[in-house]
């Protein structure tokens, strides 16, 4: 999820790695037994060895079946970096929360994968930064519906490389 607006973000490729080789992670579909991909796009699809399709929420992602283990998830995606510089404090604050963060599993640090229930993890991942900057100034930092609010856009361009491109 964006960890500034907390909204879902599809099309991140998530891979579980096992910390142990660095190798993408042994993972089994819900038969137990049908190998399954250890690497998934959410809000995607994905095929286990049997044909079983598993189709993904909005930004959603899932590894079914796994040895226990020590493992690290790794998060890639157009536009966006991870792991996130927010803390969960801070996460949490969002409209969108609570999210299910883990201080390691959720900030690409290895983790114990214990026999037991599910794993359910929320990844957090920043906006990729812009030489852009652009403030929004208000002259009230309050308003009623119908209230006037004066505003101003301020863009900065911090680019060393000179005018930005569309």
């Amino acid at each position: 999820f964006d960890s500034v607006s907390g909204a879902a973000i599809n099309g991140a490729s998530v891979t579980i790695v096992n910390a142990a080789t660095g190798l993408p992670a042994r993972v089994f579909g819900d038969d137990g037994v049908s190998t399954f991909p250890a690497t998934v796009t959410t809000g995607d699809t994905a095929i286990d060895s049997s044909g079983k399709s598993y189709t993904f929420q909005p930004g959603g992602y899932r590894f079914p079946f796994m040895a226990t283990g020590n493992y690290r998830l790794e998060v890639a995606a157009p536009a966006y970096t991870a792991p996130s510089g927010s803390t969960i404090a801070d996460l949490q604050q969002l409209p969108q929360a609570p999210f299910a963060l883990d201080s390691r599993a959720s900030f690409a640090e290895n983790f114990t994968l214990d026999a037991g229930p599910p794993l359910n993890i929320d990844i957090p991942m920043d906006p990729a930064g812009s030489d852009l900057f652009l403030q929004k100034t208000a002259s009230r930092s309050q308003a009623a519906s119908g209230d006037f609010v004066r505003y101003s856009l301020d863009l900065v361009n911090n680019s060393a490389q000179g005018s930005a491109a569309k």
